[in-house]
């Protein structure tokens, strides 16, 4: 059995600076950072004034709950709706 986007989150070590979520989401940097701005999900760590980085497995989860049926791999590694992130 293959492992999901999920499971390999789930599994990896250390946290994730905002480049590597974005290319593992298929989000823009920005897009990140303006989720920060409305304090929204994926919930970040604040590294330093300047730097923020993201638990690999609340970011597993945040995706999770979007919708189950909805998100899944694939769904990840392509242009995921913004609809589906509350974004417009």
């Amino acid at each position: 059995m293959s492992k999901t986007i999920f499971d390999k989150l789930r599994s990896r070590k250390g946290l994730l600076s905002p480049t590597a979520l974005a290319e593992i989401i298929n989000f823009k940097v920005s897009t990140l950072q303006r989720r920060r701005s409305k304090k929204q999900r994926p919930s970040w760590i604040a590294l330093s004034q300047n730097r923020v980085a993201y638990d690999p497995s609340e970011v597993a989860d945040w995706l999770e709950s979007l919708s189950p049926s909805s998100v899944d791999e694939k769904t990840v590694h392509t242009r995921v709706p913004y609809e589906q992130f509350g974004l417009t």
